[in-house]
C-alpha cells in the first residue's frame, strides 16, 4: 500500500465500515428518505478533523477561527495543500515589542491563509508584524499523521522560512509540516538580565509556535503528540534548545539539529554579554531612564527603523566577528521563562539527531568577505594574542590561554601564510571550535537514544552564491547543506535551473527517508530498512556521500574525537 501504515489504514478502514454500516441502518429504517440526505448527514458525523464536510475543502477550522488555504503539485506530482501565514501570535509591536510573545486571539470569518509570511525586521529590511507559520499537508487526507515542525537558521539575526513552494520535496511524505517565524537579532534576543527584559523571545516565538500546534494540528490532520523539530544553523541550536527546554516539554517529541547545537562559543552567552550590547543600543536610541521599566517603555517607543539601525550600531561596535545578539540565561520567574539555566547541561532522555558538514568552515568564509581586510592583516601579525584573548573567554586560567594559544598556531596556522590561506585557516579553527566540538560533547552528554551524521556531499547549491551563482572550489559540503534536500530553495538562487541534478535528486530521497523515518518511528532506519544507521554511543558516525552513505571507521572518528578532545581541555565548558 505504498508504504502507508498500519494505524493509518486502519483508522481509514474503520471510517469507511462505520459509513457503510450506518448508512445501511439508516435505509433499512428510513427507505422513503432521500438517499442523499441521509448519506450526506452521516459523511458529516464520521470524520474527526477540522473540516466542514459539504464546504470548501480548503478550509479548516483552528482554535482562532477557519483559514482557507491553496494547493500546489509536490516534486514527484503529488497534490498538496498549504496554508502559509496563519498567526500564532499576536504583532509585537508597541507593548508587546520585547516581551514574551501572546496567543493570537480570534478572528472574524475566514482567514486567507495564502500570503506569505513577511521576513522578521533584520539588516536587509523586513517587519515587526511577521509572527507566523506555515502548515503543509498531503491532499490525500490521513489522520494522526506525525508533525515536522522547521526552524530556519541565520545566527539568530536574519533569514526567514523560505520561499512559497519550500514543501515541494517533503510533500511527497505522509507527513504535516509546519514552518516557524520568529523574532531576530535584537528586536528578539536583546535582554537587561532581569524579569523586566530577561531576553530570549527569539526562542519563546519558537515554543508559542509549538503550542499552537499542540492545540490546532489535528485539524490539519497531524498527530499533536508527535512533533519532531528539525532545522539547522541557528535553527539546529533552536531545536536543540526546544529538545531540552521545560517550557517545551509536552510540545516536542524528538529533534533534528544539523550544523548547530547549544554551545558557549555562539549560541548561548552570558547574560552581562548581551546586556552590555543593549545597554548601547538604550544610549544609541536615546532611552536612558532612571529604572528599567522606564526603559522598556521608551524602547517600545522607537521608530522600528530607527531601532534597528541603533542595533546594527551597536553590533559594530564588537569586534567585526562577533554576533550579540542570542540566547541567555534567564532569571528565574521570567515571563514565559525559556531558559533558567544551562541547557546543555540539563539531561533529556528524547531522540536526537545531529549533525555537521566537512565544510562548516565555508560559512566563515562568507563572513570574511564582509569584514575589512585590515582586521585579518592585524590578527595575522598578533595570532598569539589574538587566541589567548579567544580562549580566555572561557577559561580565566593564564598559563592555559598561553599553552592554548602555541597549541592552537601550531595545528592551525604552523607557519606564516598569504593573508588568504591565514582566511581560511582561521575559518577551519572556527568550524571546529563553534561545530565539531560541540556537536560530539553534547552526543556524548545526551541520555536519550542518538544519531551523528557528517554532511560530505558537494551538491548544485553548496557554497553557491545566490546572486552571482559562483561556487567555491573546495570539493566539500556547505553549512547547514541539509536544507538544500529538505527544501526547494531553487527560485532564490539565479542561474541554475527549476529542477536539480539526478545526483541531488539522490541525496535529498535519502534525507528525506530518514527524517520521515525518524518522525515516525524515532529511529532514522528502522528494523526492515535496506541500510543501518547505528546509534551513536560513542564513535558511531554516518557519512553522507556522493557515493552513497555508510558508517565512518575508527580512523575517521578519531579525527572528529581529537577535535573534542583539543578543545574542550582549552574552552572547558563553563
Amino acid at each position: 500500500m505504498n508504504g502507508v501504515p498500519l494505524e493509518r489504514l486502519k483508522d481509514s478502514t474503520f471510517k469507511r465500515y462505520s459509513f457503510t454500516l450506518v448508512t445501511r441502518q439508516c435505509l433499512r429504517r428510513f427507505p422513503m428518505i432521500s438517499i442523499c440526505i441521509c448519506v450526506f448527514v452521516i459523511y458529516n458525523l464520521v470524520p474527526g478533523d477540522g473540516h466542514v464536510r459539504g464546504s470548501d475543502p480548503l478550509v479548516v477550522n483552528t482554535k482562532s477561527g477557519p483559514v482557507r488555504g491553496w494547493e500546489r503539485l509536490s516534486r514527484d506530482g503529488r497534490l498538496y495543500q498549504a496554508w502559509t501565514k496563519i498567526p500564532f501570535a499576536e504583532p509585537p509591536i508597541g507593548k508587546l515589542r520585547l516581551k514574551a510573545p501572546v496567543a493570537a486571539g480570534k478572528w472574524k470569518g475566514i482567514l486567507n491563509a495564502t500570503d506569505e509570511i513577511p521576513l522578521c525586521v533584520q539588516a536587509n529590511g523586513g517587519e515587526e508584524d511577521c509572527l507566523y507559520l506555515n502548515v503543509f499537508r498531503p491532499k490525500i487526507q490521513f489522520s494522526n499523521l506525525p508533525v515536522l515542525a522547521y526552524v530556519h537558521g541565520g545566527s539568530f539575526q536574519a533569514l526567514d522560512v523560505g520561499p512559497r513552494e519550500s514543501a515541494d520535496y517533503l510533500m511527497d511524505e505522509d507527513v504535516v509540516l509546519v514552518e516557524i517565524s520568529y523574532r531576530l537579532n535584537g528586536f528578539g534576543f536583546m535582554t537587561f538580565g532581569d524579569k523586566v527584559m530577561p531576553g530570549n523571545f527569539g526562542l519563546k516565538d519558537q515554543a508559542m509556535a509549538l503550542r499552537w500546534v499542540k492545540e490546532n494540528i489535528a485539524a490539519f490532520g497531524g498527530n499533536p503528540n508527535s512533533v519532531t523539530v528539525f532545522g539547522g544553523s541557528a535553527g539546529g541550536a533552536s531545536t536543540h534548545f526546544l529538545l531540552k527546554s521545560p517550557l517545551c516539554e509536552d510540545l516536542v517529541t524528538r529533534a533534528v539539529s544539523h550544523s548547530g547545537t547549544i554551545n558557549h562559543v555562539w549560541s548561548l552567552f552570558e547574560t552581562e554579554k548581551v546586556k552590555s550590547t543593549t545597554m548601547n543600543v538604550v544610549k544609541l536610541t536615546g532611552c536612558s531612564r532612571k529604572d528599567n521599566e522606564e526603559t522598556l517603555k521608551c524602547l517600545q517607543e522607537v521608530d522600528a527603523k530607527a531601532l534597528l539601525m541603533a542595533i546594527g550600531q551597536a553590533q559594530q561596535m564588537e569586534a567585526p566577528d562577533s554576533i550579540p545578539y542570542v540566547p541567555v540565561i534567564e532569571p528565574e520567574g521570567s515571563e514565559f521563562a525559556f531558559a533558567t539555566e544551562d541547557l546543555s547541561m540539563r539531561p533529556s532522555t528524547k531522540p536526537w539527531i545531529t549533525s555537521t558538514s566537512n565544510g562548516e568552515y565555508q560559512l566563515f568564509l562568507h563572513y570574511a568577505t564582509t569584514v575589512p581586510v585590515s582586521y585579518f592583516q592585524n590578527m595575522s601579525l598578533h595570532l598569539g594574542g589574538y587566541l589567548e584573548d579567544l580562549i580566555g573567554k572561557h577559561i580565566a586560567v593564564n598559563s592555559i590561554k598561553s599553552e592554548g594559544s602555541a597549541s592552537m598556531e601550531r595545528a592551525y596556522v604552523p607557519e606564516k601564510l598569504p593573508l588568504q590561506q591565514f582566511i581560511v585557516a582561521m575559518s577551519k579553527l572556527y568550524m571546529d571550535s563553534g561545530f565539531i566540538f560541540p556537536a560530539i560533547l553534547n552526543a556524548l552528554k545526551h541520555e536519550g537514544p542518538k544519531w551523528m551524521s557528517r554532511m560530505e556531499y558537494k551538491g548544485e547549491l553548496s557554497t553557491r552564491d545566490p546572486i552571482t551563482g559562483i561556487q567555491n572550489p573546495d570539493n566539500v559540503a556547505g553549512h547547514d547543506d541539509e536544507k538544500f534536500y529538505y527544501f526547494n530553495y531553487r527560485s532564490r538562487y539565479q542561474k541554475i535551473g527549476p529542477k536539480e541534478t539526478p545526483e541531488d535528486y539522490a541525496v535529498s530521497k535519502r534525507l528525506i527517508k530518514y527524517l520521515v523515518n525518524f518522525a515516525y518511528y524515532g529511529d532514522p532506519t528502522p528494523p526492515g530498512s535496506p541500510s543501518r544507521w547505528n546509534q551513536f554511543t560513542g564513535n558511531e558516525v554516518l557519512r553522507i556521500t556522493a557515493q552513497g552513505d555508510y558508517q565512518a571507521d575508527q580512523s575517521y572518528y578519531q579525527q572528529l574525537a581529537n577535535v573534542l578532545n583539543t578543545w574542550f581541555y582549552y574552552y572547558g565548558w563553563n
